[in-house]
């Protein structure tokens, strides 16, 4: 598989190194924080190391079940060059890959009905109070 995403990198916005995966001024294994870091020398920050083995496996079910369910980009290859391919036999529009030829179904999530409200008041109150000048009042709206 390609790698699509750099997730052992320098994470600093500004940063020269900002997103490669191999640059001269990292040190690593790096233990100041408590925890497995790459030492980036040019901005002086400090990203996770990350297991890309264990990674990869858990990103990849993720954006597997999110494009199966939203239908932004592949499932398969995660390429966003879709089409629309039809409906399946529930009505429900199918989607296919123009780089894989994958064709899904999207799973959009069912939207609960909205209640209407039973009753919406609003009463106004005037009120005196102390304010800048002798005889100020203040309005109020009251929803009931």
């Amino acid at each position: 598989m390609d790698t699509l995403f750099t997730i052992n990198a320098c994470k600093t916005f500004g940063c020269r190194n900002l997103g490669l995966p191999s640059a001269a001024e990292y040190h690593f294994p790096n233990f100041r924080l408590g925890y497995p870091a790459l030492y980036c020398a040019a901005c002086g920050s400090y990203p996770p190391l990350f297991n890309e083995r264990e990674f990869r496996p858990w990103l990849a079910a993720y954006l597997t079940d999110h494009a199966r369910r939203y239908g932004y980009f592949c499932p398969v290859c995660y390429q966003r060059d879709i089409i629309r391919y039809g409906r399946n036999p529930q009505g429900t529009q199918r989607l296919q890959c123009r780089h894989c030829k994958k064709v899904w179904t999207p799973k959009f999530p069912h939207i609960a009905p909205i209640e209407a409200p039973r009753r919406i008041c609003s009463v106004p109150l005037i009120a005196p109070f102390q304010g800048n000048a002798a005889g100020a009042k203040a309005l109020f709206f009251i929803k009931l």
